[in-house]
């Protein structure tokens, strides 16, 4: 049974990738690892993502997650 906030952190997910020019892959909430970890995986549609990229990302999706407030 998927986490019940599974929808709205993929939502969030893919409205922040689109608008800095990514495509989600996929969204996993790994409840079982302590802490609980939100892993994306992302990808660009004309070439590979660097590790500035992910970094980029992970900044931006991490405002936009805390400004949600889904985890709290």
């Amino acid at each position: 049974m998927p986490h019940p906030l599974l929808p709205d952190l993929t939502t969030l997910a893919t409205d922040v990738a689109a608008a800095n020019g990514f495509e989600l892959c996929s969204v996993q909430l790994l409840t079982h690892l302590s802490p609980m970890t939100l892993e994306v995986q992302i990808r660009h549609s004309s070439n590979d993502v660097s590790l500035d990229d992910c970094a980029g990302f992970s900044r931006v999706f991490g405002d936009a997650l805390e400004a949600s407030s889904l985890l709290t």
